[in-house]
């Protein structure tokens, strides 16, 4: 993987070399995020003073992903890159990062979010068993905050754009805190109502409104015989009223242990460029059942 990663460098150092990209020149500036729902957060701020764009894109594996050549013109670009909290995925590419791009700033998007542990049943690096939950952006609560810390860095980087940013960031908080008002409102009647994933992704979704998730995997491994059969004894405790299917993971298991188990599903994606329309289907699916 290594080897890829430098071969791609090579290649990009041979473009830039040539005049073909570099910070100076005419194209649109850009800043860069390690997913879509900071992407889209970000654009939202930014509006067309910068072109936002994603690290890891949509239906992408962290464990195996590398980046190509137009994502490492884009970091070669960036005047930023602002990190989304996934310790495994972005430790790995910070590292690549500082080595090829040590001139790049980076900040982080989740400072100050309230992180949950224990969802994910690992150990981090430090060999923690409790190691933080990363899907963040999938609270609304939790992306008013990430929309917050790239306003601050993004007037610093660019103070001229002071006033539009602070606008667009209004408007982008009160859309947020009225849409988690809104569902706030309609799962009130719901408290305790749990859900079936295949992976533990809606932690922070289910802690804003009272749910209950039931994930399938851990770690982003394949769950044990044993491991599933606890699972299904807690839907059977817990009686859930749907099991969403991740268009991130292969969902093949998970259709077949809803069928198994009676359950209706319904598709999410977690990964998606906008995070409130996603958080309003998944309201919606709840109510529904």
């Amino acid at each position: 993987m290594r080897v890829k990663w430098i071969a791609t460098i090579c290649l990009l150092v041979c473009v830039c070399l040539m005049g073909s990209c570099g910070k100076n020149g005419g194209e649109q500036r850009v800043v860069s995020v390690t997913i879509p729902p900071q992407q889209w957060l970000l654009q939202q701020i930014v509006g067309d003073r910068y072109k936002v764009t994603a690290l890891l894109p949509p239906g992408a594996n962290p464990e195996t992903f590398e980046p190509d050549m137009q994502q490492l013109m884009d970091l070669q670009n960036s005047a930023a890159y602002f990190k989304a909290g996934m310790p495994g995925f972005e430790e790995s590419m910070l590292g690549k990062m500082k080595d090829n791009f040590p001139d790049l700033p980076v900040y982080d998007s989740s400072e100050g979010v309230e992180r949950l542990t224990g969802t994910h049943s690992q150990h981090d690096s430090h060999g923690d068993d409790h190691a933080a939950d990363p899907h963040v952006w999938t609270s609304l609560k939790n992306a008013r905050v990430m929309a917050a810390n790239m306003l601050r860095h993004m007037v610093a980087i660019d103070p001229e754009g002071r006033e539009i940013y602070t606008a667009n960031f209004n408007r982008l908080d009160s859309r947020l805190a009225a849409l988690d008002d809104s569902i706030a409102g309609v799962l009130a009647g719901r408290a305790g109502t749990s859900f079936m994933v295949w992976h533990p992704s809606l932690s922070y979704f289910a802690r804003d409104y009272g749910l209950q998730q039931i994930a399938m995997e851990a770690d982003g491994k394949e769950a044990s015989v044993k491991q599933l059969r606890r699972q299904v004894d807690a839907a059977g405790a817990h009686r859930p009223v749907v099991f969403f299917l991740q268009q991130e993971y292969d969902s093949r298991g998970a259709r077949t242990l809803a069928g198994e188990i009676g359950l209706p599903t319904a598709s999410i994606a977690v990964m998606s460029a906008d995070i409130a329309d996603q958080v309003r289907q998944i309201t919606k699916v709840i109510n529904e059942h």
